[in-house]
C-alpha cells in the first residue's frame, strides 16, 4: 500500500503543488514569527504591571 500512495503522489506532475504550498506555508510561518517578535501590542514576556 505503501508504494502506490508514494507512485501515486510523488509523481513529476505534483511538484508544482508541493512547491506551491511550502511556498505558502513559508510565508505564512515568516510572518508569525515577525508578528511575534515585532509586534508592540502581542507580549510574549511576562511584564509585571505593579
Amino acid at each position: 500500500m505503501a508504494s502506490s500512495t508514494m507512485n501515486r503522489w510523488l509523481r513529476p506532475e505534483v511538484y508544482p503543488l508541493f512547491a506551491a504550498m511550502g511556498v505558502a506555508v513559508g510565508i505564512c510561518g515568516f510572518q508569525l514569527v515577525r508578528n511575534i517578535c515585532i509586534n508592540p501590542d502581542v507580549r510574549s514576556l511576562s511584564l509585571s504591571l505593579s
